[in-house]
């Protein structure tokens, strides 16, 4: 009796992680994470706590950190560097956020547009304090 219901609920885990999908690609992240080789300039204030941490017109470094289930992205400002600085979670993503509940670049791009603008690519200092 004991094996039965042991087999039973092996087998209802194992549906259960067979059918759990994965928000973002590896090679989706691999894609997205280009973006960081750019600076930006926020196009709103980033709060955190109620309080402004970054003003709006802030030249800042992006970076992205993703799983299974989310993307976020993080900004600090580019006058510190990545060690010295506050980083501020920008942007967050769960399939929730996508029609087809996974994640879908031609329509994240868009949405990180809203928050910040590409200006140019990263220095060889910029890239070397980072």
């Amino acid at each position: 009796m004991k094996k039965a219901v042991s087999f039973y609920l092996f087998c209802i885990l194992l549906i259960l992680l067979s059918s759990c999908s994965t928000f973002i690609k590896e090679e989706q992240v691999e894609s997205v994470m280009k973006r960081e080789a750019y600076l930006y300039e926020t196009l709103i204030d980033v709060k955190y706590e109620e309080q402004v941490v970054i003003k709006k017109g802030t030249e800042v470094q992006i970076y992205f950190v993703a799983s299974k289930n989310y993307l976020k992205v993080y900004a600090f400002p580019n006058d510190k560097g990545y060690l010295a600085s506050e980083h501020y979670l920008i942007l967050y993503l769960f399939g929730d956020d996508f029609e087809s509940e996974i994640f879908e670049e031609d329509k994240f791009y868009p949405m990180l547009d809203e928050v910040v603008q590409r200006k140019r690519e990263l220095t060889a200092e910029e890239r070397e304090r980072r």
